[in-house]
């Protein structure tokens, strides 16, 4: 077995890996490849610092995104004829290893709740839980519609920058908004009002067949409520996606208040690798 950067292999060859990694995991994941490069761009996956374990073919992967010196690992799983021999912990640690040689001091990850094995084994590399997330689907029944007005995407972000109550997760931070933002062209903002003031803000992407909520803010639950069923609007019976929100935080509570299924949850861990070094 030899591990290699992730950058030495083709995306083709990335895209069935990722797919075969994830065969059998909890909550179905399949993507093409365009999908899987817009994973990778959204994100800023390095390449160049993710690891793959070659054993007669690419057998387990480890993807590490980088922003300055936080990393993120965007994915990571090993093949089904090769698992359970510790391949996975392996593939991590080099690509924990060579974030850290790139100058990363923290990195973050989130992992379903009901997956003991894979939270056992981040625990194992020092990870620790920060938050419960959750994922939320709305029906985008036209029936969950409130008032709400157009607002400028940049005045749109600058008011939810601050008034949100908790850290963005890696995949809606700002720097995630931007890329979606450059690759797309467009996105959306709404607002709501409140006795002639924003009480809460949402800035989401339009698809064919469903709505992304990138971020939304909001003063009180019962103004994140409004926003939420403004966006169901909007969406015109599409359904409404909302990815890891704080389990604990206002828009969660807002969520189950309009009806929004909650498809699973997710820990948040932190691994700090000055720390880890430090005891070393």
């Amino acid at each position: 077995m030899k591990l290699v950067p992730a950058s030495t292999l083709s995306l083709p060859e990335l895209t069935a890996l990722f797919n075969a990694g994830y065969h059998g995991y909890p909550v179905p994941l399949m993507l093409d490849e365009p999908a899987f490069g817009r994973h990778l761009s959204r994100n800023d996956v390095d390449l160049d610092v993710s690891r793959v374990a070659v054993t007669d073919s690419p057998a387990a992967f480890a993807l590490i995104a980088r922003r300055g010196s936080a990393a993120w690992v965007g994915g990571m799983g090993t093949v089904p004829t090769a698992r359970r021999r510790g391949l996975g912990e392996r593939t991590l640690t080099a690509a924990l290893q060579a974030a850290e040689l790139a100058g990363t001091t923290t990195v973050w990850l989130e992992v379903l709740e009901e997956n003991h094995a894979a939270r056992a084994l981040y625990e194992k590399l020092g990870f620790a839980p920060t938050r419960r997330l959750m994922v939320f689907t709305l029906s985008g029944r036209t029936s969950l519609t409130s008032a709400s007005q157009p607002m400028r995407l940049d005045a749109a972000h600058a008011w939810i920058v601050a008034h949100r109550d908790s850290a963005e997760p890696w995949q809606r931070a700002d720097e995630s908004l931007r890329r979606v933002r450059a690759e797309l062209g467009r996105l959306t903002a709404i607002a709501t009002e409140r006795n002639g003031e924003i009480s809460a803000a949402v800035i989401f992407a339009e698809e064919a067949t469903s709505i992304s909520i990138l971020q939304i803010a909001a003063r009180d639950q019962a103004a994140a409520v409004s926003a939420l069923r403004a966006v169901a609007g909007a969406g015109a019976g599409r359904p409404v996606r909302l990815v890891n929100v704080a389990a604990d935080g206002t828009i969660a509570d807002a969520a189950g208040q309009v009806g929004g299924a909650a498809e699973h949850s997710q820990w948040e861990m932190r691994l700090s690798l000055s720390a880890r070094s430090g005891c070393g």
